[in-house]
């Protein structure tokens, strides 16, 4: 988005955005479970091909990104880890490929939390310019 608006000489003028969020949290009382590995129709998602409470570390996660239903293709994704999830332990990690695809290595034990931001320009720029969808999933990776 960045980009987009210097390319069109509107990084000095503000931007207002509608924005969404949507939060994913796996919690485990019991045995892995398939189901957490299937979408749950948000707009946009995460989704771990495979439960994390199977992965230990030094493990790696692929997680799909799906934005209304379908492969988020080229988004950047980030991860915070640690007992306190914020910005302070935010890493990036890359981004999505064709498939919405991206490899989260476990690289250690504790709470892990994804996030991505998918942003669109609004077709009508009356009440915003800009669209964000926001994605995370939380989960923890066992020793």
């Amino acid at each position: 988005v960045s980009d987009w608006r210097k390319t069109r000489g509107e990084s000095a003028k503000p931007g207002r955005e509608f924005y969404s969020k949507y939060c994913k949290t796996i919690l485990h009382t019991g045995a892995p479970d398939a189901f957490v590995t299937r979408p749950i129709g948000a707009p946009i998602e995460f989704v771990p091909l495979a439960d994390p409470a199977t992965k230990k570390p030094g493990d790696k996660l692929t997680v799909q990104i799906l934005f209304n239903g379908a492969p988020a293709a080229n988004l950047h994704r980030d991860l915070a880890r640690g007992e306190v999830l914020g910005l302070a332990d935010l890493q990036r990690l890359g981004r999505t490929n064709q498939q919405g695809l991206i490899d989260i290595p476990l690289d250690s034990p504790g709470l892990w939390k994804l996030h991505a931001i998918h942003m669109q320009r609004r077709p009508d720029t009356k009440q915003a310019d800009w669209e964000s969808h926001w994605a995370s999933l939380t989960f923890e990776v066992t020793p």
